[in-house]
């Protein structure tokens, strides 16, 4: 069973006319069709706007209908100025950023116990680029497709300055008001999930009216694509849907690889994908024992030690490490017993390492919120 969510009539409707064999029934006023779709098993359901009923709606379908996999779809606010209506943003994390316990030393969007950026299924992730292509290739006028962060909030967002705050604060691309309470319940629950969003406006001056005009072709676009991913999300990826000389079972890491280079292919990535290709590599390689979620200030164990993982990708500009750096916020220090650098080469995707080296050994460079080491001083003389 695939559960699937949309938060408005419009984002729900073309998918429901698809649907064969379809029994309704109503919780909580939130009609649910399940039903058949192309073969695939599925309950759709109409949240409403907004985090609360996008979180009641999805801990619903999950307590009755008992789904393996989640997606939601629909349209958002674009935050970059090279955005057009109709381009599809599918999410690689979600963060919800009117999360605000800042007066308690904490970062916008981060809640106790909990991650602030929560990752989307990477499998799920990279059958619905594949329904991208297969939707789109070849078609003169195809949107464009981006994956990174979404920025959720119970707000239409139409001012620049909050905009530029969003793209800047949370690497975000794009915003809307459900994804990422969707997310943190999909999470809580043990779900694999992906949120894909088509862009119906700018998330600027105007927001309002380049909605209405752009919806509907927004919500096609979002079909175009949803149709396919359906029916694929919940088979198992076989040797045909792999690249020649991939493994039967991929890891993280090569997930994480894989839509790294897609991101090449389709657009700009954010530094949460990064962030991620550090992690499975200090774990697949090196064999660093990731923390629990919501563990702050260290990424995991190794060797007995308390390890914080950055990652870095090297460009031909920097005239040696000392010009790089990796940071670690002030109120943080002290947790994590040592820093490890990942490398990426943004040519080949080839990685190397850094370290770990002790993080009181090392020479820092103070600002307000961070410290900052140069990466020469992890090369030993």
């Amino acid at each position: 069973m695939l559960g699937v969510i949309g938060a408005m009539e419009e984002e729900v409707r073309l998918l429901r006319a698809e649907m064969k064999g379809v029994k309704e029934a109503v919780h909580a006023d939130i009609t649910i069709a399940r039903g058949k779709y192309k073969g695939a098993e599925i309950a759709l359901a109409q949240s409403g706007i907004g985090k609360v009923n996008a979180t009641i709606c999805t801990q619903l379908l999950i307590d009755h209908y008992k789904p393996k996999k989640m997606l939601f779809s629909g349209v958002a606010g674009g935050l970059l100025p090279n955005m057009q209506a109709g381009d599809i943003i599918i999410a690689s994390h979600v963060v919800q950023y009117d999360m605000d316990l800042t007066a308690f030393g904490r970062r916008r969007g981060e809640t106790p116990g909990r991650d602030r950026l929560i990752e989307c299924d990477p499998d799920l992730v990279g059958k619905a680029t594949t329904a991208f292509d297969g939707a789109y290739e070849g078609v003169m006028g195809a949107p464009n497709l981006m994956l990174g962060t979404i920025a959720s909030g119970d707000r239409f967002v139409q001012d620049i300055g909050t905009m530029r705050w969003l793209q800047r604060e949370f690497a975000a691309l794009a915003t809307e008001m459900e994804g990422a309470a969707f997310g943190y319940t999909c999470h809580l629950n043990g779900l694999p999930f992906a949120v894909i969003r088509a862009l119906s406006d700018g998330s600027g001056d105007g927001a309002s009216d380049d909605f209405e005009d752009n919806l509907h072709q927004a919500c096609q676009n979002t079909f175009r694509m949803m149709d396919l991913l359906i029916p694929a999300a919940m088979k198992d990826r076989g040797r045909k849907e792999r690249r020649k000389g991939r493994s039967q079972q991929k890891s993280k890491l090569a997930d994480f690889l894989e839509a790294k280079r897609l991101l090449g292919r389709h657009g700009s990535y954010d530094t949460s994908i990064a962030g991620a290709i550090g992690e499975a590599y200090a774990e697949e390689i090196l064999g660093m024992e990731k923390a629990e979620v919501g563990t702050r200030g260290y990424d995991g164990w190794l060797n007995g030690r308390k390890i914080q993982v950055k990652t870095k990708a090297p460009e031909d500009y920097y005239p040696s490490l000392n010009d790089q750096y990796a940071a670690i916020r002030n109120s943080n220090h002290g947790i994590a017993d040592d820093l490890l650098v990942v490398m990426i080469d943004p040519g080949d995707n080839t990685l190397s390492h850094l370290g770990p080296r002790a993080i009181d050994d090392l020479d820092y460079h103070p600002t307000p919120i961070e410290r900052r080491y140069p990466l020469g001083q992890f090369v030993e003389e």
